[in-house]
């Protein structure tokens, strides 16, 4: 596969490998559990436009990436309009209040995040920014369902192969037995 996953040109610039991980949510009486299981190993590939387009996005944030925002925004919406409509009625004017707090924190915290990534990318040197960025836009395109299962990816690259069992269960939300697994079949591939 070197077609771009985003846009279909040839010949793609950046090719990662990835291991997907299954992850099953079972709801019960007790609460939730996860079962997780290894998937295959899978090819992805970016080209260079769509890399270079997810990283103008994430060092200047724009419109098309503050989306976000603008449902924390119609939340703050919503709390003028209670506030302002029901302002006689104490418990319905109290809930338009934290609708625009919640709204506001949602909002603040969104930019946040968007300015510790942008800062984060800007220092990267420009090649690793651009491989980072193809990796994000990769993991956008690819599939997130597999039946009733949740589809997330860990790379397959240097990286990784120096990461511990432990580093993995963190970084990569895995379970123990996986995080082992992964470990074996990362050295594999």
């Amino acid at each position: 596969m070197s077609d771009c996953m985003k846009c279909q040109v040839p010949e793609s610039e950046y090719r990662f490998k990835a291991l997907e991980i299954l992850t099953f949510h079972i709801r019960d009486l007790n609460g939730e559990r996860r079962v997780q299981a290894l998937g295959e190993t899978v090819d992805f590939s970016i080209c260079k436009s769509c890399a270079q387009k997810k990283l103008d996005v994430i060092r200047r944030p724009d419109r098309r990436s503050c989306r976000s925002s603008m449902a924390f925004g119609g939340v703050i919406l919503l709390g003028i309009i209670l506030f302002a409509v029901f302002f006689t009625d104490g418990a319905i004017r109290l809930m338009g209040l934290a609708c625009m707090a919640g709204g506001a924190m949602g909002l603040m915290d969104t930019i946040r995040r968007m300015r510790a990534k942008s800062a984060k990318y800007k220092q990267l040197s420009p090649e690793e920014a651009l491989n980072r960025a193809a990796w994000e836009c990769a993991i956008e395109a690819a599939p997130k369902k597999s039946g009733e299962n949740d589809l997330t990816y860990m790379p397959v690259n240097e990286k990784t192969l120096n990461f511990k069992n432990g580093d993995l269960m963190v970084l990569y939300d895995l379970l123990p037995e996986i995080a082992a697994q992964a470990w074996d079949k990362i050295r594999e591939v």
